[in-house]
């Protein structure tokens, strides 16, 4: 069980920092997909 905490702890992490490279990367793209969604 601590196991799979742990392990959901470092992928939601790790998710959060492909996401800022993305984000960071793409920033116009998002913004333009950001304007459609909201």
């Amino acid at each position: 069980m601590s196991f799979m905490i742990r392990n959901n702890v470092i992928s939601i992490k790790f998710f959060i920092i492909i996401k800022q490279e993305s984000i960071k990367r793409n920033a116009t793209y998002l913004k333009k997909q950001a304007k459609f969604y909201l």
